[in-house]
């Protein structure tokens, strides 16, 4: 069954900066650069972890092909 769109038009699930994690019930916002995260003994790096339904005020329109 496929995954339903969210309703608003400006859901993250509509947006060109996301893309979707392997389990298709999150993804990662590509708007910006990834963020260090400090973790005990080091850090690492990622973007933004995001669900469909999410929205922000960054949001842009997915290119259609």
């Amino acid at each position: 069954m496929p995954k339903k769109v969210p309703d608003d038009p400006k859901a993250c699930a509509n947006c060109a900066f996301l893309e979707m994690g392997a389990k298709d019930d999150a993804g990662y916002c590509h708007r910006y650069p990834p963020k260090l995260i400090p973790e005990d003994g080091g850090a690492s790096v990622s973007y933004p972890v995001v669900v469909p339904s999410d929205w922000c005020g960054e949001w842009s329109r997915k290119c259609q092909s």
